[in-house]
């Protein structure tokens, strides 16, 4: 053990540390030899209840004696220094009390409840050695850890106060950035930042940077005011920790109370300030962002344990968000549009109507974010998240909880309807209810930590990849959107897909399009009724030297044909998922695109590839600043989801670039139809779409698959979305048909989920 100098020189002036540690009453000391050392005596001893299962702890030294400056009268109660592998060098007293196992190294223990104070005291000068300049620095890390995490319910504020004061006049800035830097380290997830920004996040100074935003976010929280002045703030970085969490932010926010402060903000502020807004909820920056805290502290466990007129004041809270889709948007840019960046019209503006009671349809949300200094960028715009999705999410997860009734006079299975004479005949039967109950509408993001030793995982935050980078590259409708990154990950949407579809009631609809003021039984009972949905999907490619069949509608910067899934109207789609193609028949012209398969190569040739021959190499190379190079982009190059390379030098003024092999995909298609057993039940229909490069929103059109009396009225419907977190697809369909995209029309809301993929 080094020798330690526990006396600080400031002129004749030292100044002594006493850390009061708490220790388990049930610990038997078996003492040891004494040593001389510093200005006292230590007696060697052991712990003998740490924990035996892990060699690495099976004994922790604890060392017994005063160590205090030189004229200093120590305290009458005998001081200890114990060393574990979370904590060493520790000055501590022996008031028992209990102590906490560490959560994320369950057999170290945790030394976490204890109370600190600053002593002062005269004396000779006592240079501190170099061994002792890092021991101290172990001890601040320990002590800034439950200030910087907001733990000091047991300390006074003048205790706090002067011992950050102390702290900051012994350690330089460098040494605060090394030692913050450890700190989120060891408490913070960090593979997201270095995986979306990179490797530079890492640097010392932009830890600690992100570890005061982050820690004063948990302080807010555990005052537990939802009026505070720094709720947005906290909110901000709630939002970030979680975007990025892989286990232990998640943990920190639970821990410091975030599911019961964000649940209480909702149900007490979400209406705040809603008088200009004729009754209806403020799209704000602070209930978006309150709206997907909610949902990412959403478990099935928590939404079981509630009662239900707590579920159901959740439900009635967010249905405008969910129901009324021309007051609140759904997408990042109108969906009536595909070809992005959007470009003007020969007016000078943007083509809308308006609606007498909310104003221009179809709305646009350009600018709508918050300019934050984040890891090592200081201006990083960061969008404000769309609070229609979170609400959806919100409400389907709410209503999935409480399980749908079966009718009694239904047959039992479909056998059994075939036996009763009902083998024709669409309609559900008692197993397909049971189906609907048996999986959810939303699956919650996972509360589990994720486990880096499982390479066939992704990561939690891995998932939100897509998610993140729409908020920070999808903000102006008018700027493109950063190349380097993924909005849409190859494969999201393939695979069977169950969920449920909100309609409207016609006249509650009309009533809700024409009047300003919010209605007073604004209940979904009133409004809505609910139907299964299912779909399976399948996932084309257009690769290079192939062209993407060309955008429907007016073909004038506005109407890019939305109402048929963004492909223009007298389309022969034809799948042969023999051979694994998609081709459609356009004008004499068949557009072909190939089957996409996760892992396997497509037919991408860099000899014949359009994009590879403009730039003479395969390699395509994004780089951070360079404008310009992106601007001039081929046309042949868009951005893959794997095999990236990231070069970044250790020098702030070296330029982050991506490097990626081309692939050649110019446009991803979408086909499917519902299974036969769930077409039986719930009628059979057929999908094909697009994603839109900008974003990733995903259109699809559903058709009857076939002539049948019941599938007279259905119609045809667009379905328009993102697929979240991996797992949901999210968004808003519309009855269409040839219905002009500036005109409201019948329109709500969907949500679905991936299931297995076994074939019905």
């Amino acid at each position: 053990m080094e020798k330690l100098r526990w006396a600080r020189s400031n002129r004749s002036r030292n100044r002594c540390l006493v850390l009061r540690i708490h220790l388990p009453g049930k610990e038997s000391h078996q003492a040891g030899g004494t040593r001389q050392f510093a200005f006292g005596t230590r007696t060697r001893a052991n712990l003998s209840s740490a924990p035996s299962n892990d060699q690495a702890h099976k004994r922790c030294s604890l060392w017994r004696g005063h160590l205090t400056a030189q004229c200093f009268t120590p305290p009458q109660a005998t001081s200890h220094v114990f060393l574990t592998a979370q904590a060493k060098n520790f000055i501590a007293s022996s008031t028992t009390m209990t102590c906490i196992v560490s959560p994320f190294h369950p057999n170290t223990m945790f030394w976490r409840a204890w109370e600190i104070k600053v002593l002062d005291s005269y004396g000779t000068q006592c240079p501190i050695s170099h061994s002792a300049s890092h021991s101290l620095r172990r001890i601040a890390q320990h002590v800034f850890y439950s200030l910087e995490m907001g733990d000091t319910s047991h300390m006074s504020e003048r205790t706090e106060n002067s011992l950050c004061g102390w702290l900051g006049r012994y350690l330089t800035s460098f040494e605060f950035h090394h030692l913050y830097s450890r700190i989120f380290r060891s408490r913070f997830d960090s593979a997201a930042s270095a995986r979306r920004l990179c490797s530079r996040t890492h640097h010392s100074r932009n830890l600690a940077h992100q570890l005061t935003w982050y820690s004063a976010a948990l302080k807010c929280i555990r005052r537990a005011n939802v009026y505070d002045n720094d709720v947005l703030d906290a909110f901000w970085a709630s939002f970030a920790l979680m975007s990025e969490n892989d286990g232990k932010n998640r943990h920190h926010l639970e821990a410091a109370g975030l599911p019961d402060f964000v649940d209480e903000f909702v149900r007490k502020r979400l209406y705040e300030d809603n008088v200009d807004t004729h009754g209806w909820p403020n799209e704000s920056p602070i209930n978006c962002l309150a709206l997907w805290l909610l949902w990412f502290t959403s478990t099935e466990e928590r939404l079981k344990a509630e009662t239900t007129a707590r579920r159901n004041e959740i439900i009635r809270l967010v249905l405008p968000f969910v129901i009324v889709p021309f007051h609140y948007p759904s997408a990042h840019a109108p969906h009536n549009h595909f070809a992005m960046p959007l470009t003007d019209n020969s007016d000078g503006h943007l083509r809308q109507s308006i609606l007498p009671a909310y104003g221009a349809f179809p709305l646009y949300r350009s600018g709508n974010a918050r300019t934050a200094h984040f890891y090592d960028r200081t201006n990083l715009e960061i969008g404000t998240p769309l609070a229609s999705t979170a609400a959806k999410l919100i409400y389907f997860s709410h209503r999935q909880v409480t399980s749908i009734g079966i009718p009694i006079h239904l047959p039992l299975t479909r056998q059994h309807a075939i036996q009763l004479g009902c083998r024709d005949q669409i309609g559900p039967t008692q197993e397909d209810i049971h189906e609907l109950n048996q999986h959810n509408v939303v699956r919650h993001l996972s509360a589990n930590a994720w486990d880096d030793a499982n390479d066939d995982a992704l990561s939690a935050s891995s998932q939100l990849d897509d998610d993140w980078y729409r908020l920070t590259d999808c903000i102006h409708p008018m700027e493109k959107s950063s190349l380097k990154n993924t909005h849409y990950t190859h494969g999201s949407a393939t695979g069977l897909w169950q969920g449920r579809i909100l309609v409207p009631n016609d006249n509650a609809f009309a009533t809700i399009l024409q009047h300003v003021q919010m209605p007073e039984e604004f209940t979904e009972q009133q409004l809505l009724n609910h139907t299964p949905l299912f779909m399976r999907l399948r996932e084309y490619h257009c690769v290079d030297p192939q062209d993407p069949v060309p955008t429907g509608g007016a073909n004038d910067g506005f109407d890019d044909g939305i109402s048929n899934a963004w492909i223009p109207k007298g389309v022969e789609v034809t799948e042969d998922m023999h051979e694994g193609t998609l081709k459609f028949q356009h004008h004499d012209r068949t557009y072909t695109y190939e089957a996409y398969h996760p892992g396997s190569t497509n037919s991408h040739d860099e000899a014949t590839c359009r994009g590879c021959q403009f730039r003479g190499t395969c390699d395509v190379v994004y780089r951070e600043h360079d404008d310009q190079f992106l601007a001039e982009r081929s046309q042949g190059v868009v951005e893959n989801d794997a095999d990236v390379d990231v070069d970044v030098d250790e020098s702030e003024d070296e330029e982050y670039c991506v490097t990626r092999k081309c692939n050649g995909v110019l446009d991803i298609a979408l086909v499917g139809e519902t299974d036969f057993k769930h077409g039986q039940a719930w009628n059979h229909y057929r999908f094909y779409g697009r994603v839109r490069e900008w974003d990733g929103l995903v259109a699809l059109v559903r058709i009857p698959a076939h002539p049948h009396p019941t599938t007279q009225g259905l119609g045809v419907w667009v379905f328009s979305g993102y697929i979240v977190g991996g797992n949901n697809f999210v968004g808003t369909w519309r009855e269409l048909g040839d219905v002009d995209p500036v005109v409201p029309t019948l329109e709500s809301s969907f949500a679905m989920t991936r299931r297995e993929d076994v074939h019905s």
